[in-house]
């Protein structure tokens, strides 16, 4: 089996689940009373011509919370200043990825760059009950919590912040950005074919480093022996794929 083709079924498997936390997060905003309309899935343009893809936005009349939703399992750690955290898991393997305070502040440059509207906007990192989370101290516009602490962050900002726009302005900023979640498919094709571009080929890159991958054999824990593709930087970098099956 080609690399890429092991990278498609290990992404479609990884945005499976993934689309699965979106949607019990989107259900704690639909349940919620705060005044203010949602979006899902938003395709923003960014300065290179590509895409970023925002999981979902709850505009309000403190301004836009801005959710990035990690389904993750395991125990999560990480500093709001490093570059990758790290997820383990009970039989010892772990695997490394993206700050995601870093990643939803890119979103939030971009959605800002798209508006041109000077409006308050709060991060919102959302994992999985199912995981350990590392207890972060929140500030005042970036709340890192799993979903069963979601409504109380969200009713910190509603509480501590004034209202900066009117129901009227909700619903024209919600105009302005509900074509972003009805691209066409070629959009959302360009989309995935930029995050694995680095992946298909014979000799597939790291995409947090760019170093080469390399096919290496789990010596312990439960995946003894079977196969996955981790960064050569190794331990500078720590990147690994999922085990292959």
């Amino acid at each position: 089996m080609m690399f890429s083709d092991i990278f498609k079924n290990l992404f479609d498997e990884k945005k499976s689940v993934g689309r699965k936390g979106e949607r019990l997060t989107g259900d704690i905003l639909k349940s919620s009373d705060i005044s203010g309309r949602i979006l899902k899935n938003l395709y923003v343009p960014t300065n290179n011509g590509e895409t970023s893809e925002i999981d979902m936005i709850y505009i309000t009349r403190k301004g836009i919370l801005v959710i990035e939703s990690k389904n993750y399992s395991g125990s999560v750690s990480g500093k709001i200043q490093d570059t990758l955290w790290v997820q383990k898991f009970p039989n010892g393997t772990e695997n490394t990825f993206y700050n995601p305070v870093m990643q939803n502040a890119a979103h939030i440059k971009y959605l800002e760059d798209f508006l041109k509207y000077e409006i308050p906007m709060f991060s919102f990192i959302v994992f999985s009950d199912k995981c350990s989370l590392k207890k972060f101290r929140p500030s005042k516009s970036t709340f890192i919590v799993k979903r069963d602490g979601l409504t109380a962050a969200m009713d910190n900002v509603m509480r501590n912040n004034e209202d900066f726009i009117s129901d009227s302005e909700i619903n024209s900023i919600f105009s302005q950005l509900k074509p972003l979640t009805k691209v066409k498919k070629s959009v959302k094709k360009a989309h995935v074919e930029n995050i694995n571009r680095k992946y298909n080929s014979d000799s597939p890159e790291c995409p947090l480093c760019g170093s080469k991958l390399v096919l290496r054999t789990a010596s312990k824990g439960s995946h003894k022996g079977e196969k996955f593709y981790g960064c050569s930087a190794y331990p500078k970098c720590r990147y690994i794929t999922e085990v292959i099956k």
